[in-house]
């Protein structure tokens, strides 16, 4: 008798239940990570425009805080960086502050190059909305109040009666107080 009697051939290959069941598991594991594509890439796109929206808010944040004496005012005044302004309200001169002075609302369209608007659009695809409230001081050495608030996408509005925004996907809002610098 020979050993091949004894010992029949053993099979090199995979036989067809296990491939079969192998590729159930890779396409059931596919599934899984297809399934989990969109809540990523939206997660994404959310760190995204957060990350946008503190880069705005530090802007603001930094205009109002670096406001500068104005010489020869009859109150004391102080004027704020050159993008807080407002076109269509020239007559309002926003970028300036005085002891006494009404609080007023800005409203900014940010352009998705980073670009700081007053309402329009020109020059890029909008991103966000931009809401600036300014309350001034009621006295020379009291602070002024900046309320700011960014929300995306560029088609939310602002509620002003609810005070909160509308039709947006996100918002980060802040409110700062800054010493005005004495002249």
């Amino acid at each position: 008798m020979s050993l091949r009697a004894i010992h029949p051939p053993t099979s090199r290959g995979f036989t067809l239940v296990e491939v079969t069941l192998s590729l159930g598991i890779f396409a059931f594991a596919i599934i899984a990570i297809m399934g989990m594509l969109p809540v990523g890439l939206q997660t994404a796109q959310d760190a995204y425009r957060q990350n946008d929206a503190r880069a705005v808010m530090s802007a603001a944040t930094a205009a109002i805080r670096g406001a500068r004496s104005k010489s020869g005012a009859a109150n004391p005044t102080w004027q704020f960086g050159d993008w807080l302004s407002d076109q269509q309200a020239p007559q309002l001169n926003p970028t300036e502050v005085w002891v006494g002075q009404e609080p007023y609302e800005l409203m900014f369209t940010i352009l998705d190059t980073g670009e700081i608007r007053d309402g329009s659009a020109q020059g890029g695809a909008p991103a966000g909305k931009l809401r600036v409230k300014i309350t001034p001081p009621s006295s020379k050495i009291d602070p002024v109040r900046a309320e700011i608030s960014y929300a995306w996408p560029s088609a939310a509005a602002w509620d002003s009666s609810n005070k909160k925004w509308n039709n947006s996907a996100g918002s980060v809002s802040t409110v700062i107080y800054a010493q005005l610098p004495q002249s």
